[in-house]
């Protein structure tokens, strides 16, 4: 499970990574980060609606956490993430997913060295 203190909770938080940070996109997620300005990184997530129900947007964002969980030790520090949902990813298994998130890292250089 992610520790709380590594989440995005507040809606001034989200809009400020929306407005300032920088994206990149896959056909199953979009990735949006931005500095903060304590050395704490911070994560959220986003699932629509159009998703699936209520089950379903839960049971991705537990898989998500702990994806995130695995990769938090290897993720740079100063930037708050936000990592939004696409249906493609309905279907897909953890390791799927984990290689995904991953890469999306990754290819941003958003993982340390």
């Amino acid at each position: 499970m992610l520790p709380k203190t590594f989440r995005l909770k507040k809606k001034y938080e989200f809009n400020y990574i929306y407005r300032k940070g920088k994206s990149s996109h896959t056909k199953e997620l979009t990735l949006f980060y931005s500095r903060n300005k304590n050395s704490h990184k911070k994560v959220g997530f986003s699932v629509s609606k159009k998703y699936g129900n209520a089950v379903e947007r839960n049971r991705i964002k537990r898989v998500l956490r702990e994806v995130l969980r695995s990769l938090l030790p290897l993720m740079k520090n100063e930037f708050n993430y936000i990592l939004i949902v696409k249906s493609e990813l309905k279907d897909k298994q953890f390791k799927e997913i984990f290689s995904i998130v991953r890469n999306m890292l990754d290819k941003n250089d958003l993982i340390k060295l």
